[in-house]
């Protein structure tokens, strides 16, 4: 890497923009930055340093130095701009360090955040550079007694500027961005050099003290500095993350072997505990099977056989027998018997390898596993045969209880017959009075008709003579034409009303959006974090209304009120209608109250426009007045006047009596001006007042139009008439109120319900989205505020008032001069506004359409009063022809009354109507009819059924068989040959008795209560089944749980012991490798040269021999080689981890400790090893060559012999890379031509630089 040229402004003691050109100095390979000390010659290391990594050179300065103290709070931005060359490719680089300025509006001041970019230039950068620039060649016979380049064929004009760089770098078509972050920059660099900024200082930028610091520094000290500059922490982290390895998986196989030790007991307890119930078990089964009848005892036998060849086979395979103890057991037979586990109860390893104990548990679970299968066996057995006993038992039971039941059912059915028997003469007459009723219903019908027409009629009649004398009362057919011309012409200005008034709805909408927005934000922060309360308490409700009431009780209740209720929605219509017009009535009184104060208001408004144009005419002829005396005073006898162009001037005009005074310095023959500020505000007080007239006239206007609108409303009633009637309705809403009551409780009650649910539904919503809302709810608000003012265009007074905020000013400044309730009320301010505006367009706009409103609504009265005149006229010739249909009507009704009774048999109509039923009675006694004949029918097929089923029942080989086991007798039962059920015989018949005989044999069916015994005996039978086939249910789940159990610690024990042995194979390795990188004992280093040596210790060593060696190779060409370094003698391998150094020299072969070298030894062994640092660091991070060295060190101690020397030596070294050397020493000018002077006037004043090539 080689430096091209950098350009400064701001940093440090510089205030100015300054550059430099590196590609010049560097012609000679060497060149000298000099200046007073304290003048700012570290500070253009710092520059490079800030470039390149964003911080300065040295360790221990401040990067708040970087912003000039000269340009403070100042607008103008400090910058750093380097331009340089690596590996035949150009890149710039451009920082900006953080720093505070002066806001642009207001007061105070604003962060400015640091900023990066960087560029790769392209290569025709290189044309620009000096000739033989980048030339490796270059030979002692090039520089001269003077270290002055001897070149005479520069193409470039050369002035130690770099500006011809960066007007070439600043064209968009000479480099390509690769970085326009801070961070992102710092990244890029890292990539390109393969330095940090320490590696980068200590190799590039030699600042003073380093050299001998490092030399003559603790030997642990330096180690800390070389793990550093070779990051040497992958080493140590390598090391560390070994040792944690090994602690982690050590934990993690012991806690593995812990979890086999516990498996393998668990498993051992569930062997011993199939051993203890296997006797139990087999002794319940063997009970349970002797108790089972002589079907069984085959089956049982067959069991017993089989339970003694498992007994055999159980003390076979006892899991927990002893094992045969010889005289001299086998300690491994022992421990394998004991489950692998020693006498501390822990697992026998390493006596056992994890396979052989795996192979020893698995012996034992499959001994567990034969002991189970012979245990479920015998447990099966015992089930199957208390089972079959209950299933028997079960059958006769139930057989004996259907038997039962068809006797009772059977006798029930007898009854239901002679009852019917009793009731049957009564429905036969009830039979004969239908049919008179159906015969008379003809004639009865024909009467009823008949005294229908002769009634409608008569309303007709009264109709015709209603309807003639309305249509007298109505307004002739001109008079209401000429009406509805005139109100449609008044309603056609609707059109434009309506439109001014979405205009102002949709502005007051975005108002009151922006209000809203507002209010959210306002609540957004409490509402987070009460919303869980809120949730927690909708949950309580909620379940305190459900203990209390639940749905369906509620909805059931509710379905009864409103059976019972009818007359109440028509009752509530009416008072809501009735309160309508009160609250019509109330605000047409209120009105009226108002309408004076407004009359006073607009008599006042007329005395204060009289007053303002008073005052405003005395002004303006004042202003005038004053004017033209000013005009007069600059008149010159003899010259022409500017207004009437006349020579004379007789009559000058006057100064007026109140025009402004003159200061004491004013000439005598000017006259002042008069106050034209005042005559404006004036204008402006007349303007005002006369607006305040037209808005107290429409005040008024729009409260009469207020009145004569509710006028209308409230009907012309007057409060008191309102009143009454809404006590009215009231009061007979009342009658129905308690069942209204009701309703409205149980509709609360359910409403509460549905109100819970939703409740928590919500309060769980607003708890994830409060936080959400709560973040972008200001920002909401800013847009809301924003659209509103730009669509109603309110003037800048008004929106950029003192407490707005500048939606175009700085966000920095915003942010420090206003805070968010700041913001919030300047928000509402500006939303005040707008919603003033909004209120009265809206108001004009209602106004507007409230009298085309009116004249509609007369179109449509008069209308409808034409329409009335039309409708009366046609009604009339309708009702007279209606009337003539009614005669003709008459007379064919009558007619036909006549006919039916002749043919119903009764003599007169009146016979007729009385013999007639009402529908009700009719239908009362038709279902009486109608559910005798079902009765009689379904208690016939009843007996059938009943007998069908006792004759099955007691042919049935289980009945048979138990009532003889209980010493009865089991009759035949034989049916009749032949039993038929007849059909209900109607209404219009007479029903006949039927009857159905008792089969024979019944007689001998025992009693009720003989079957009722039978039934308890069996009943009992059956409980004492149930309680042996439970008791064998128990054991064989018991022994399930204990197989299941089996089965679980069997896995868990093959799952814990295969986990425990694979992670012991992988354990092996890591940790021989951390007991290695750690250095510790039983590692496999012990009984080696490094024995005791950790990797970062070993790491830091070898790195540092190849520093030595480097170093001594330098030393090769300083004073002979008679120098050469060599590390300690412990080497870093006793218990102290550090790199002493110690000096040879070869003239007296003695070494000696760095601390006794003389200054100018220390010089020289130092350079050679900071030099030797900066190129095993270059290798070690991809062998980036940099070409550039600076030195800032001390060369003021040196005497002028060694200067000579050290200046001898850095030409040698100057061969292979440039070489800057930052001094103040005198002499040093004399030698190096090349230079970067510093210098300022004094302490207090900027620096300034001068570059010289």
């Amino acid at each position: 890497m080689r430096l091209i040229g950098m350009r400064f402004q701001g940093i440090g003691p510089y205030e100015k923009e300054y550059s430099i050109d590196f590609a010049a100095l560097n012609r000679s390979r060497m060149f000298l930055i000099e200046g007073e000390t304290g003048a700012g010659k570290s500070t253009i290391l710092d520059c490079i340093s800030f470039a390149l990594y964003g911080d300065v050179s040295a360790d221990v300065a401040s990067k708040d130095r970087l912003r000039s103290r000269f340009l403070g709070t100042e607008q103008t931005p400090s910058y750093v701009d380097l331009i340089f060359e690596l590996n035949d490719a150009f890149y710039r680089v451009r920082r900006e360090p953080a720093y505070e300025r002066r806001k642009r509006r207001g007061e105070g001041t604003t962060a400015v955040n640091p900023k990066g970019l960087l560029w790769q230039v392209d290569d025709g950068i290189a044309a620009l550079l000096p000739a033989g620039w980048g030339s490796d060649d270059r030979s002692d016979h090039d520089v001269d007694s003077s270290n002055q380049i001897v070149d005479d064929s520069d193409q470039v004009a050369l002035d130690g500027t770099a500006t011809r760089y960066f007007e070439y770098a600043d064209d968009a078509d000479h480099a390509k961005v690769l970085a326009s972050q801070a961070r992102d920059t710092g990244t890029e660099i890292l990539r390109l050099l393969h330095l940090s900024r320490d590696q980068f200082s200590k190799t590039v930028m030699l600042a003073q003290g380093q050299f001998s610091s490092f030399l003559r520094c603790k030997p642990e000290e330096r180690t800390q500095l070389v793990k550093s500059l070779f990051e040497a922490d992958v080493y140590e982290s390598i090391q560390k993350t070994l040792d944690e390895m090994r602690k982690t998986q050590s934990d993690q196989v012991a806690a593995q072997r812990r979890d086999v030790v516990s498996a393998v007991r668990d498993a051992r307890t569930n062997a011993e505990e199939i051993e203890r119930r296997g006797d139990e078990i087999r002794d319940a089964g063997q009970n349970v099977v002797n108790q089972d009848s002589d079907s069984i005892d085959k089956t049982a036998d067959g069991h017993d056989d089989e339970r003694d060849a498992g007994e055999d086979a159980w003390d076979v395979n006892d899991v927990n027998a002893p094992e045969v103890v010889k005289d001299n057991p086998d300690p491994l037979s022992v421990i394998k018997a004991n489950w692998c586990l020693d006498e501390r109860g822990d697992l026998a390893e390493p006596a056992l390898s994890p396979s052989d104990i795996a192979a020893a548990l698995d012996d034992h679970l499959a001994a567990a596993e034969t002991a189970a299968a012979h245990l479920l066996a015998h447990s099966h057995d015992a089930l199957t045969a208390s089972s079959t006993r209950l299933d028997d038992e079960q059958r006769k039971l139930d057989a004996m209880r259907q038997l039962s039941a068809a006797d009772t059912a059977y006798r029930t059915a007898i009854g239901q017959r002679d009852e019917l028997e009793q009731r049957r003469p009564d429905v036969d007459d009830i039979r004969e009075r239908l049919q008179k009723s159906a015969a008379a219903e003809p004639v009865a019908r024909a009467q009823r008709e008949c005294e229908a027409v002769q009634n409608r009629r008569a309303r007709t009649d009264a109709a015709l003579r209603a309807t003639n004398e309305e249509l007298a009362a109505c307004e002739s057919a001109e008079a209401l034409t000429a009406s509805r011309d005139k109100a449609n012409a008044v309603a056609a200005g609707r059109p434009a009303a309506e439109a001014a008034l979405r205009a102002a709805q949709e502005l007051e909408s975005r108002a009151a959006s922006a209000r809203a927005s507002w209010k959210k934000a306002e609540r957004a922060d409490s509402q987070a974090r009460s919303q869980a309360a809120a949730t927690d308490a909708a949950r309580d409700a909620l379940s305190a209304l459900e203990r209390e009431h639940s749905e369906s009780d509620l909805r059931q209740q509710l379905e009864d009120v409103i059976r019972h209720e009818a007359a109440r929605p028509g009752l509530q219509d009416r008072l809501q209608a009735a309160r309508t017009v009160l609250d019509h009535a109330r605000k047409r009184q209120a009105e009226e109250s108002s309408l004076e104060q407004l009359q006073a208001a607009v008599d006042q408004a007329l005395r204060n426009q009289r007053h303002a144009d008073d005052e405003y005419e005395q002004a303006r002829r004042a202003f005038f007045a004053a004017g033209a005396a000013r005009l007069a005073g600059e008149l010159v006898d003899g010259c022409p006047c500017p207004v009437c162009g006349s020579v004379e001037h007789p009559h000058p005009a006057a100064t007026p009596s109140d025009a402004v005074a003159l200061p004491d310095d004013a000439t005598d023959n000017v006259v002042a001006a008069p106050d034209e500020n005042r005559l404006n505000a004036l204008d402006q007080s007349a303007r005002q007042a006369a607006q305040q007239v037209i808005a107290a006239n429409a005040a008024v206007d729009l409260c009469k139009a207020r009145i004569a609108s509710e006028t209308e409303q409230s009907q012309g009633l007057s409060v008191e008439d309102a009143e009454a009637a809404v006590a009215q309705v009231r009061k007979e809403l009342d009658e129905v109120r308690a069942l209204g009551k009701t309703r409205d409780q149980l509709n609360a009650q359910l409403q509460a319900l549905h109100d819970a649910v939703k409740q928590v539904d919500d309060c769980v919503r607003r708890l994830d989205v409060a936080q959400a809302e709560a973040s972008g709810a200001l920002e909401l608000v800013r847009a809301a505020v924003e659209s509103c003012v730009a669509s109603v265009g309110l003037p800048k007074s008004v929106v950029d008032s003192d407490d707005a905020i500048d939606p175009v000013s700085d966000a920095s400044d915003s942010t420090d001069s206003k805070d968010s309730a700041d913001e919030l009320a300047a928000l509402a301010a500006r939303i005040d506004a707008v919603e003033t505006r909004a209120s009265d367009d809206e108001r004009a706009a209602n106004d507007a359409i409230a009298v085309c409103d009116r004249a509609s609504r007369e179109v449509a009265r008069i209308d409808r009063d034409i329409a009335q005149r039309t409708a009366l006229e046609q009604r009339i010739g309708e009702v007279a022809a209606a009337l003539q249909e009614i005669d003709r009507q008459l007379a064919a009704i009558q007619e036909t009354r006549d006919q039916a009774l002749s043919h119903s048999g009764f003599e007169t109509v009146e016979a007729a109507l009385n013999a007639e039923l009402d529908a009700k009675e009719t239908q009362r006694l038709q279902s009486a009819v109608e559910r005798f004949d079902r009765d009689d029918h379904a208690t016939q097929s009843e007996l059938q059924r009943t007998l069908t089923a006792l004759q099955a029942l007691l042919e049935s080989d289980i009945v048979r068989l138990t009532l003889g086991a209980s010493g009865v007798e089991v009759p035949t039962v034989e049916m009749p040959t032949e039993v038929s059920i007849e059909e209900p015989a109607g209404v219009g018949t007479t029903s006949s008795s039927t009857f159905t005989p008792t089969p024979d044999g019944l007689e001998l069916l025992p009693d009720t209560d003989h079957l009722h015994a039978i039934i308890r005996t069996l009943e009992s039978s059956v409980r004492q089944a149930e309680s042996e086939r439970d008791a064998a249910i128990r054991t064989e789940e018991q022994v399930k749980t204990l197989d299941a159990e089996r089965m679980r610690t069997a896995e868990t024990l093959r799952t814990a012991v295969r986990t425990w042995s694979d992670s012991s194979t992988r354990f092996a390795p890591i940790r021989d490798m951390a007991l290695l990188a750690g250095g510790r004992a039983g590692s496999l280093a012990t009984g080696t040269a490094n024995e005791g040596l950790s990797l970062v210790t070993y790491a830091v060593t070898e790195r540092f021999r190849d520093v030595l060696a480097r170093a001594n190779e330098i030393l090769g060409d300083i004073k002979g080689g008679v120098y050469e370094l060599r590390l300690g003698a412990h080497e870093g391998r006793t218990s102290k981890t550090g790199l002493p150094i110690e000096v040879f020299d070869r003239r007296s072969d003695l070494t000696c400790e760095a601390t006794t070298l003389s200054g100018g030894e220390t010089f020289f062994v130092s350079l050679a090893l900071a030099l030797a640092l900066a190129d095993i660091i270059q290798a070690e991070n991809g062998g980036i060559s940099m070409d550039t060295l600076f030195i800032d060190e001390g060369f003021g101690t040196l005497s002028e012999e060694y200067l000579d020397d050290v200046l001898d030596v850095l030409r040698r070294m100057s061969r292979h890379r440039d070489i800057g050397v930052i001094s103040h020493v005198g002499q040093l000018k004399d030698q190096i031509a090349e230079r970067i002077s510093v210098t300022r006037i004094n302490e207090d004043s900027a620096s300034r630089i001068t570059v010289t090539v």
